[in-house]
Order: C-alpha cells, then structure tokens, then sequence
C-alpha cells in the first residue's frame, strides 16, 4: 500500500493552480486528480495525519486546491473529519481563510465547516474564522461569512478583534500601493528622491511635496480637469483607505500603469476592503463590533495608517465612548502618531478634543516622542498647539533632552526649533545629564554648538556616562571631542582629559586618543594605562602604538607583566590588528603582544615560560618569530608544544614553526610520558584536531608516542572532529609500537566525555560500537544507558539514539542483566524497554525480588509510569504483591491525584 507522504505531497504540488493558466497546468492538474483517486482507490487513509501538515485536507485548502479538497471531502456526513485538527489547532477553513481562497471558504462551509470554532488552544491566543479573514484583508471571505452571519470573535485573538484586524490589512493595502506608486514613478523623479521618503517614514507629505515641486503642471492640471472626471466615477461608499490612496493619485497625475490600467481604474477593481465592509455591517444584529475592538483599531490606524481611518473610527468611538475616555483615547493615539511621524493623523486628532500634554503608558509625550523619532513637522504642529515643552516625562525627560538625544537627521533643527521658543536649555534627565551629555552620546556636533551658545554647563557628570568630554572619547567623535576641549575650566581640565583618555583608550577609540594627544603635547598619562589597556576586549593596535610611544617604560619588568596581560587577552592575542600608528583600520597586521615586541631590542628579554606558552596556545606565527626574535633565550619545552597543539586558530603554522626551531634533538629526546599531554592537547583542538594530530605524527619519533585513556576521552569531547579523531586513534593502537594493547578498553570516562559532546557524541559512540578494536566492559555499557534513555520523553527516539542503542545490544561482550533492566525502567520509554528485552537470553529467569525492583523502577518513571507498569502485568508471572508494592499503590502523585501505576498494581 502507499504511504500517506504521497497523499500529503500530492495535494502540494499545486500552488492555487488553475487550468485556465496554460495547457501545461492544466495537464498538471489532471494528473494530480487522477493520481489522488489511485491513492483514494487504493485503500490510502485521506485521514492519516502527519505531525506538522496535518491531514491532505489541511494542506489542500492551505493552498487552495478546491478540485482536491472535493476530491478527499467525499462524505458530507463526516463532520469530524471535515472539522479536523491538526498540530496548532487550525481547522480546513481557517487555512483556506488565511490564504483568502474564497471558493474553498463556500465549499467547506456548505459541508459542514464550523465557523464558529476557534484555532489555537484555551490558554495561549485564540482567533475565530471572521478575525483570520479579516486580517488577511480578504473582502470576498469577509463579505461571505457575515452573509452566512459567522460572526463569532474571540477576545484572545492574536490579531486583536475584526475591526483592528481589518485596520491592519488597510494599512497594509495602504502601503502596497504606496510602494508601487515609488516604483512606477522611479524613472521621473530625481535620483534620491524615493530614498528620501523612505528616510523620513512621512510617504504621504512627501509624494504630495515631491509632486508640487518636480510635476506642477501635472498637479495643477489634475487638481482642476480630473477631479470633475473623478466624481463621476464612484468610488465604494465611505472608503477612507481607496480616498487616501485616490489623493495621492491625484497629486502623482494618474499616470497609465500600461495602455489600458491607470491607478485610479486599478484602484476601482479592488472593490470594498474588508474595513468598509465589516463598518457597513457594524450597526446590524449579526456582527457588532465591541468598544475595545474598536479602540484598539483606532489606535493602530493612528500608529500604522492610514490616517483616514483615524477620522472615520473616531467619528463612530466618540458616540460610544464618555467624553472623558474618548479624550484619554484620542490623546493616546495622539502619542502613537507623533512617533510614527504621520503628520495627517496628527492634523487630524489636534482638530478635536484632545490633551496635548498627555503621557502614554511608558511615560513620553506626543512632542517628546517626535522630538525622539526626529519629526520635525510634527514638533512644529505641537508647538503651535501650547505643548508644554518642559513637562517631564518618566525619566525626567524633556522634549529638549530628547531632541540632543536622538540620533536623527532632523535632531538639531528640532533642538534649534525648541530653544528659539524657550524651552529650559539647562534641563536635566534622572541620570542628572543634561543636553550636552546627550548630544555627545550621538555624536552630534550642531546640537552641541547650539547648547554651549546658550550657556549650557560642558562639564556635568551623569550617572550613566560621566561628562560630555568622556562619553564622546568612548564613542570615537573625535570632531566633538575637539570642541568640548576649548569649553573646559582651566583647572579641572586635566582631570577630564585623564578620565577620557582612559576610557577611550580602552575602548580602542583611535581617533579620539589621537586628537586628545594632539591637542596637549606635553600630556602626561597618569597610572598604569598601557596595562589596563592591553587586557581590554575593545582594544585596537593603533591605539597600543600611540600610547607606547607616550608612556615608554625602561623597566623590563613592567614591560614584562605588560605583556603576560596582552597574552591573557584571549580575544586580541588570538586575532589580528592594525600594527601602524594612526592608521586606523588599515595597515599590517598581527596581535597586540606583536604591536609591544615590534618596540624591543633583538634579544633584550628574558621571557618566562608562562609567557610563552600562553600565547603558543593562542597568538599567530608573526608574534610567536617576533617573540623569539627579541628574547635572549627562549626554551622549548613540551608544554610550549602542547600549547601550539591546542592552538585553534593558528596551530597549523605555530606547531610546524616551533617544531622546526626545537629540532630532532629535542624530539629525539621525548618519551610516551611527555608526549601525552601534547597529542592530548591535540585531540582536544576543537579546529585542527586532525591537522595537529597527523603534524605529530610526521615529526615526533614512533616510539615517543603512546595512545593513552585520557588522550580518547579528549578525542571523544571534541565537538566537531571528535568521529574523524576516534577513527584515526583506533588506527594508531594497531600500527604503533610499545602501545602494549590492540584493542581499546571503552571506560567510562571515555562514554562520558562522548555523551558531553553536544555536536558529534552520537556519532563518537557510534564509532566506537562500530569497531572491532574496542572492549565495552559493564560499567560502560551502563554509562551509555544512562545518557541516551534520560531525556526520552513521549516522542518518537531520535535517530542517533535508535542507532545507538541497537549497536550496544548487537554488541557480544554486552549483557543485559537484570540491573541494567531496573535502569531503563527508571527512564525509557516502552518502545526502548522492549528493544533491551529482546536481548534479555531466555534461560535467564528473574526472580521476585528482581521483578518488584523492575516494578518500582517503572513506577517511578516521571513520563512513562503507566505505560511501564502496564507492560510489566502484562510480561511477568507470578508477581508477589509486596509491602513495598503496597506503598506504592497507596502513594500520591504532584496533584495530590491517586497513583495511576500504583492503582494499576492493585487492579
């Protein structure tokens, strides 16, 4: 018989097609129909569902297949079927009413479809077929469900309720045929232009604006002879969305789409939008949309367009709502507005009752939040409106504040805009900072100049950055700090100059560290700044030679300790930088321990060990010849070459170079006992473990080289070459001497290190099962049981866990023994139970004692318990009902609920 997959897959491969498309679909769908009823005729079960795609009826009316859907929907008194679910509890028709498939909708429900369910479960968010429809911005489905009055909604819906759901799919629409509108008119307008809308997010203003400028004759005929034109088409009663569009044509000129399509008569065809729909229906019995509903829908129109929609929803909440909370209402769109920067919306709440100064619920006022989202017209509306322009938000905010805060393109025309109407220029945030510590948080240079013009403190600490002068020598503006610098008290200047030295410095902020040394020649760096600097994640080559060449140290010592801490940073011992002073990204490159060896004399060093192995282990060939280079003697040792073989970026080029430099003088002389912890390391270099593993074995003598225990579990660790290890370490065991063993004994530590792998741990085990040259003495099997059936849970075993275990037990030296039977009860599922019994020889026989500890081991199973019990009743005779059983059955389980599987042991 077929499987279902080729039911399922069938009812995939057409993607809403349709015969009339060409010859070529149609003869593509006739196979489809023809091959499902093979399947059907088969004996295939159209109700077999898959875990994520459900049944073929779900996937058919997800793509809108109607022959199919009335191909597998064959009985219409099968209204469970009809009605099916699958994993995320979508019916057939809330797919098809997803995908707005209309004649699917009509089919399903006339056969029985339940418009009224809900998808989705109880406790997480829950949409009925209106809403889904709705946001979807289907208006035939919308238009057929409120015929057939399937008007239930949900409260829990993830669309929010019709109305808003509806207000989303029109601010879609809305913004579909803006985009196509820029696309077609790309060819006319100057270069920039569109790139321009889509800067200051205000489409609407902008086209118009765009169109006044670069088409006013076009306007100007439009605007007179096409609106006259216009009235005698009529657009779909109260289409606020079609208007707003409709007004943007206009302005545009109406130009031809192609010879026979204008915007206006594509617009036209759309017909209603399930907006207008859902509010020509809105005052009968069948759908009433809730004051919520329509609150909620408001204020996305406010926030997402289009802003017509504010208008007409506002004109149905304010005959609903008190005065009081319609004000509230309105004030809250208001704030939506401003930061979305829709300037018509805003026109339009500012022409009502509304409270200008009114906080949202983070606590921001509408001119805050345009001051913050850079909206410059939107601040001027505001102005002229009396906003308060010092009220304070919930971090003391101002519009002031967040104007030099804001990074912006306007940010500095709105701060000019409000200091010329007075607002408080010394206003400071709850991190006392005030507009300076803002703007050069930013960057910005202009809000600066203004500010210091009108006498504002360049010396205030905040909480959160410290002074101007610090927070812009962190960020690297070094244009600001130029100018912060000759706003300074001349007796507190060198502290602040010290404090952004620093912390620039350790940032790695080149160009201000430049500027800063440039604008005080004979500066003195306080402390031990190299030291500070070198361990540092932020810390860039360029600013090392500057501070080098500023802060020299004659002190071999100091240069020493200096150097151990670059070696400890593992980040930028580990990576290149830039060597040249003031080249800022650019120039050679190596490590920061390399950007302090370049200044030392060829053999004036005396390195210690600790130094070297640590940036064996991490720093490139460059620093590790320049490290050699300037030390009088440097010895290596085989815990330098165990560094090298651990080294995971640049250990490829570090091992050769330093087992070349040691000579076969050295190698000559190892032993297995050293070499050990170098292969060891080797094996545990997550990037080159192979690479380092075959450049030992080309250049240290055979009988140095002993495979130990230890040396395989590393192998067994390593995530990502931890099979391609295992295979070449087994291989070593037969062909190297003095290994006084052909096979390996798998201990437990190896099995533990094998199931810490994240990555490849499967694949280790599996290796090693595989092989021929391996021993799994007892406690290994034991350790394997362990970590592969303590995360079973109700769902299918993994792959990786079948293969492994189905290994195991094909294993001859592995026996399954009554203990290692007690184990799997306490964690596997029943399919896993019944692998390992199997294997169980059939002489052995358990006795009582055995079985109750079976018993209570499957008792005690958190996800398996009744299953397991169940299993044991059923497979084992004679069982004793025991004391210990007694207190099983008579045990609570979390719920204070009786023991399933103990009740199963007394029955």
């Amino acid at each position: 018989m077929l499987l279902h997959p080729s039911l399922i897959s069938s009812t995939r491969i057409l993607k809403r097609t349709r015969p009339s498309n060409c010859h070529q679909s149609a003869s593509l769908m006739n196979f489809i129909e023809d091959f499902l009823r093979i399947l059907l005729g088969r004996g295939v079960d159209p109700k077999e569902s898959a875990d994520v795609e459900g049944t073929a009826l779900h996937q058919a009316a997800e793509d809108g297949n109607l022959e199919i859907v009335k191909g597998l929907a064959t009985d219409p008194e099968d209204i469970e079927y009809i009605n099916s679910r699958r994993h995320n509890c979508w019916s057939p028709l809330h797919l098809a009413a997803r995908g707005g498939y209309l004649d699917v909708v009509e089919f399903l429900m006339k056969n029985g479809a339940d418009a009224a369910a809900l998808n989705g479960s109880e406790d997480t968010r829950q949409d009925s077929v209106l809403q889904i429809a709705a946001w979807r911005g289907s208006p035939s489905v919308v238009k057929t469900l409120l015929d057939q009055k399937a008007t239930s909604v949900s409260d829990k819906g993830r669309f929010g309720g019709p109305m808003r759901a509806a207000v989303l799919s029109a601010g879609r629409l809305y913004t579909e045929e803006i985009c196509r509108i820029e696309q077609h008119e790309q060819s006319k307008l100057p270069q920039g232009a569109l790139e321009e809308i889509r800067l200051e997010r205000e489409a609407k203003d902008k086209l118009f604006a765009i169109a006044e400028r670069y088409h006013p004759s076009a306007t100007e005929s439009l605007l007179l002879k096409t609106e006259s034109r216009l009235s005698s088409e009529s657009l779909p009663s109260k289409s606020a969305v079609l208007q707003s569009v409709l007004n943007i044509l206009i302005r545009f000129g109406n130009s031809a789409l192609s010879a026979r399509k204008t915007p206006f008569s594509a617009m036209l065809a759309w017909g209603s939008t399930v907006f207008e729909l859902l509010l020509a229906n809105e005052a009968s019995s069948d759908f009433k949309a809730t004051d919520k509903d329509l609150e909620q829908a408001f204020l996305v129109a406010a926030e997402e367009g289009p802003s017509l929609l504010v208008g007409v929803l506002d004109d149905i909440l304010h005959k609903r709502l008190a005065p009081g909370p319609m004000r509230e209402t309105r004030s809250k769109a208001l704030c939506l507005a401003a930061n979305a920067g829709d300037l018509s919306a805003v026109d339009i709440l500012l022409r009502r009752s509304v409270d200008v100064n009114y906080k949202d619920d983070d606590g921001w006022t509408a001119l805050q939040s345009a001051a913050d989202a850079g909206h410059l017209k939107i601040v001027q509306r505001l102005c002229q409106q009396k906003a308060d322009l010092d009220k304070r938000g919930s971090s003391q905010q101002t519009a002031l504040t967040c104007a030099a805060g804001s990074s912006k393109p306007d940010a500095s025309s709105i701060l000019e805009l409000l200091l010329k109407r007075r607002a408080d220029a010394k206003a400071k945030t709850r991190r006392r900072g005030n507009g300076i510590n803002l703007a050069a948080r930013q960057g910005n240079k202009r809000s600066i100049e203004l500010l210091l013009a009108m006498g504002v403190n360049a010396e205030v600490r905040s909480v959160r950055d410290g002074t101007p002068l610090e927070v812009a020598a962190i960020r690297n503006h070094a244009d600001v700090v130029q100018i912060l610098l000759k706003h300074l008290d001349a007796k507190a200047a060198e502290d602040y100059v010290q404090e952004a030295m620093q912390s620039a410095a350790i940032y790695g902020s080149f160009d201000t560290v430049k500027v800063l040394f440039d604008e005080n020649p004979t500066f003195h760096v306080k402390g031990k700044l190299l030291a500070k600097v070198v361990k540092s994640s932020w810390v860039t080559g360029g600013v090392v030679d500057i501070l080098r060449k500023h802060q020299p140290s004659k002190d071999m010592q100091s240069r020493l300790r200096i150097l151990q801490k670059a070696a400890s940073n593992w980040r930028h011992a580990t990576f290149a930088l830039p060597l040249q002073p003031y080249s800022g990204d650019t120039g050679p490159s190596s490590s920061i321990a390399a950007c302090l060896l370049q200044y030392e004399d060829d053999h004036s060093l005396d390195v210690p060990e600790e130094i070297f192995i640590a940036l064996a282990e991490k720093s490139d060939k460059t620093t590790i010849s320049l490290l050699m280079k300037k030390s009088r003697e440097l010895q290596i040792t085989e815990m330098v070459i165990a560094a090298a073989a651990g080294n995971a970026f640049h250990g490829d080029a570090v091992l050769p170079f330093l087992l070349e430099a040691c000579g076969s003088s050295f190698l000559g002389t190892l032993n297995p006992q050293q070499s050990t912890p170098i292969l060891k390391a080797a094996a545990g270099n997550r990037e080159l473990g192979i690479s380092m593993l075959e450049i030992l074995l080309d250049r240290i003598p055979a009988h140095a080289l002993r495979i130990e225990d230890c040396v395989f579990a590393e192998a067994a660790g390593n995530p990502f070459q931890g099979k391609a290890l295992i295979e070449r370490l087994l291989q070593l065991l037969l062909f190297l001497p003095d290994q006084n063993r052909d096979r390996l004994v798998v201990t437990p530590e190896i099995v533990q290190a094998a199931a810490q792998n994240w990555s490849s741990g499967d694949l280790v085990l599996q290796t090693l099962l595989e092989s021929e040259s391996t021993i799994f003495p007892h406690e290994s099997t034991v350790e394997i049981i362990l970590g592969f059936t303590e995360d079973i849970t109700e769902m299918e075993l993994d792959r990786y866990e079948v293969d492994v275990l189905s290994l195991l037990l094909k294993r001859t030296d592995v026996v399954v023994t009554p203990d290692i039977m007690t184990l799997v009860m306490k964690r596997a599922n029943r399919k896993t139970v019944e692998m390992f019994e199997k294997e169980i020889p059939a002489s052995n026989e358990l006795s009582n004692n055995e079985i109750e500890q079976q018993i209570i081991a499957a008792a005690s199973n958190i996800d398996h318990a009744p299953e397991l019990v169940t299993y044991l009743l059923e497979t084992r005779k004679g069982i004793t009902l025991t004391e210990t059983l007694l207190d099983i059955a008579a045990e609570k389980d979390e719920d204070n609920e009786p023991n399933v599987a103990g009740n199963l042991i007394i029955m």
